[in-house]
């Protein structure tokens, strides 16, 4: 797994969590989200799917004001540091 992808799962998570939503949900958001940002075009899937991870990335790429997903990677990134300081005091 790549950094990407588990910054993108750990995000997924702190939303589910945080929002009380199902991961799937979770999951699209941070996708339609991502895909937005990288000026993608949206996945035939996504545009007419009715699941969740379809709804949870129109949300996320359809989403303007105040994007969730810059708070939620503040606090990933804070997880994570305190992750590895923790690993590093362990073999320390």
């Amino acid at each position: 797994m790549s950094i990407r992808e588990d910054l993108s799962e750990q995000m997924s998570k702190v939303l589910a969590e945080q929002r009380g939503w199902c991961r799937e949900y979770a999951d699209g958001f941070v996708a339609g989200e991502a895909s937005r940002e990288k000026d993608e075009t949206i996945p035939r899937h996504a545009m007419v799917g009715i699941d969740d991870w379809a709804l949870g990335f129109r949300t996320g790429y359809f989403r303007r004001v105040g994007s969730t997903l810059s708070q939620v990677q503040t606090n990933v990134i804070s997880i994570s540091d305190t992750a590895q300081k923790n690993r590093r005091a362990k073999t320390a």
